[in-house]
């Protein structure tokens, strides 16, 4: 049984008396609805606090911003940044999409895996990376954007141990004074 089958009937997002976006908007009751459901209905069958996000706008909006850029950049690539919403079904939707992710230490790398996400699609960033948090990348094929020259040293460690090959992208920190 899905949830659409336990709330009142959907309403047409055109319908909205006010629009928040494609998908967001309130309904002919005074209510917030997303994605055709009165919110009011979701809190009062599951409780509060309740986090709702509109699968539809989620989808809409990020292929907005991916077309955008192919349009000008037909090979780029984009990364949800997991840390914006670490919830697996969201990281799913990004999935499907076809989107990458920016994963930042172990547990981001952890839920994108969990979610299925392509590891040769994500990239560990973030300054003072641990040692495990670089082996676990390694092991499981995501790009490591190096910000010290020091983690250099312990990725060859890394990969001499494991007989791993490591994908690095490098972050340059440029002084733009001189300009």
């Amino acid at each position: 049984m899905t949830i659409h089958t336990r709330i009142p009937p959907q309403l047409d997002p055109r319908k909205y008396s006010v629009n928040f976006g494609e998908f967001i908007g309130i309904g002919p009751n005074g209510n917030l609805w997303v994605d055709g459901c009165d919110v009011k209905a979701l809190a009062d069958r599951f409780g509060t606090p309740l986090f709702v996000i509109s699968e539809n706008q989620l989808r809409y909006t990020y292929r907005r911003f991916r077309d955008a850029f192919r349009s000008q950049y037909p090979d780029v690539e984009i990364l949800f940044a997991n840390k914006s919403n670490n919830g697996l079904a969201i990281r799913h939707i990004m999935n499907q999409e076809g989107a990458g992710g920016d994963c930042f230490g172990v547990n981001e790398m952890y839920l994108a895996l969990l979610a299925g996400t392509n590891p040769k699609t994500l990239v560990l960033n973030g300054s003072n990376k641990q040692p495990d948090e670089l082996e676990m990348a390694i092991l499981n094929g995501l790009c490591i954007n190096i910000d010290a020259m020091d983690e250099l040293e312990i990725i060859d460690e890394i990969c001499r141990r494991f007989v791993k090959e490591a994908d690095i992208g490098i972050r340059l920190k440029l002084d733009l004074a001189p300009l």
